[in-house]
């Protein structure tokens, strides 16, 4: 069933176009990026003080739903009040 291989190019003459996708961006950026938003400043301003455009920016913090509960604070003084609080338990 569907098509068969190759059609498109045997209508057209020419393979089929791919698309580049968004450009990847190191995780260091982003990480620098959060560090950012951590300071009380917009995703906009973020993402200009890491050298990515706005448009970056407002993705991850959309696709994050805000800020990443993981880079809010270093896992050692998570870990640290944990513990505390079982013990206190």
């Amino acid at each position: 069933m569907g098509r068969p291989a190759g059609w498109m190019k045997q209508l057209t003459g020419r393979d089929a176009m791919r698309s580049p996708g968004a450009p990847s961006h190191r995780r260091e950026v982003e990480r620098q990026f959060w560090g950012q938003i951590a300071t009380g400043i917009t995703s906009e301003k973020a993402a200009e003080a890491v050298g990515v455009s706005q448009a970056v920016g407002s993705r991850w913090f959309r696709h994050r739903g805000g800020m990443p509960l993981f880079m809010s604070k270093p896992v050692a003084v998570i870990w640290t009040e944990t513990r505390q609080s079982l013990l206190e338990s």
